[in-house]
């Protein structure tokens, strides 16, 4: 039922009714505060639409009071991967950030060229050579 206009001179009754219908249809199948349902009825989250998700346990995954949250990832389950950005820390439980592995980089590794090979290397005037530690 589309919504009714009420009309100026009409009897107090006829408002009456028209204002109970009106107010009746906005509030019949509106949807309630609390509309948490098992079902797809209130509209699905999409890559496109923001809508309602379901959130399952598992991989990491917590749920409590309507608050999601990852536990750290650990070498035996799946979690949020923490990162550690300095070439200090041994934490097996961590991966290095690229400012981490750059500082590896430029710090352990040495390289020589021309004449400037290592000492007690076989190698011939011209070689490159990369060491490490």
């Amino acid at each position: 039922m589309a919504q009714q206009q009420i009309n100026n001179g009409e009897s107090a009754a006829l408002i009456r009714e028209k204002l109970n219908d009106n107010f009746t249809e906005l509030y019949t199948g509106r949807v309630p505060t609390n509309h948490a349902s098992s079902t797809q009825s209130y509209g699905v989250g999409t890559t496109a639409n923001y809508g309602h998700v379901k959130v399952t346990n598992g991989n990491g995954l917590n749920i409590s009071n309507g608050t999601i949250s990852m536990a750290a990832a650990s070498t035996t389950s799946a979690g949020a991967v923490q990162l550690v950005n300095n070439s200090d820390t041994i934490d097996d439980t961590k991966a290095a950030s690229a400012g981490a592995l750059y500082d590896v980089a430029h710090t352990l590794t040495k390289t020589y060229w021309g004449q400037g090979n290592p000492a007690a290397s076989a190698g011939k005037i011209g070689d490159i050579y990369v060491m490490i530690g």
